[in-house]
């Protein structure tokens, strides 16, 4: 399965790292995530080519907020 995102596979990248023991000392979240995940699964993510990813994928609440912002501009500017 392929990173969405370049965050993702980084992400994904030290949890691969850890699983295999070249990461001593990892933040408790990469170690939440290792107990869950298999080390096939994390190597597919890790190792999805980053170029033409982008740099966060946008969530749909990222989405609401921009389009709530928007609107209360154009709001704004027609008074």
């Amino acid at each position: 399965m392929p990173a969405k995102s370049k965050s993702q596979q980084r992400l994904f990248g030290m949890v691969h790292a850890y699983k295999n023991g070249k990461l001593k000392k990892a933040p408790a979240k990469i170690k939440e995530i290792a107990k869950n995940i298999s080390d096939d699964d994390a190597r597919d993510f890790a190792k999805t080519k980053s170029k033409g990813l982008p740099e966060k994928k946008a969530s749909p609440l990222d989405f609401m907020f921009v389009r709530g912002f928007l609107s209360r501009m154009s709001e704004i500017r027609s008074q």
